[in-house]
C-alpha cells in the first residue's frame, strides 16, 4: 500500500523526485519487486503491476529529459556495486527505457566505439 502511495502521489516528496538519479532509483524499486516475486510467489500479480506502475513513471521523466549529457549522466552514474543504467535494464529486461531517443542515441554511441 505504501508502495502504491508512493509511486502514484507525484508531489515534491516524490520517491523519484527527492534524488540525484530518478531513473536508478525506479531501476531499485524494481530489482525490490524482483527479489519480492522470487520469495512470495503469492504477490507476483501485484509486484508486476507496481512494476508497471514504476516503469510508467520513469518514462514520464526520461521524456523530460532533453540534454543528451544529462541523459549521458544518468546512464553512467553507477551504484556501490558499479553498476550502471544499462545493466539494470539488461539485468531486468526493462525494454520500456530502451525506446527512449536519447537512451536509443547513447547506447548506438557506445555500440559503435
Amino acid at each position: 500500500e505504501q508502495l502504491d502511495y508512493s509511486v502514484n502521489n507525484f508531489s515534491k516528496s516524490h520517491i523519484f523526485v527527492v534524488n540525484t538519479n530518478p531513473i536508478k532509483v525506479a531501476c531499485l524499486v524494481i530489482e525490490i519487486l524482483s527479489m519480492v516475486k522470487d520469495s512470495f510467489y503469492c504477490l507476483n500479480k501485484r509486484a508486476e503491476r507496481q512494476r508497471e506502475l514504476v516503469i510508467s513513471g520513469s518514462l514520464k521523466i526520461l521524456n523530460k529529459i532533453t540534454s543528451l549529457d544529462e541523459m549521458r549522466q544518468y546512464i553512467y552514474d553507477s551504484d556501490l556495486d558499479g553498476r550502471d543504467l544499462l545493466t539494470y535494464i539488461w539485468e531486468f529486461q526493462i525494454k520500456e527505457f530502451l525506446v527512449q531517443p536519447l537512451i536509443s542515441t547513447l547506447v548506438k554511441e557506445i555500440w559503435n566505439s
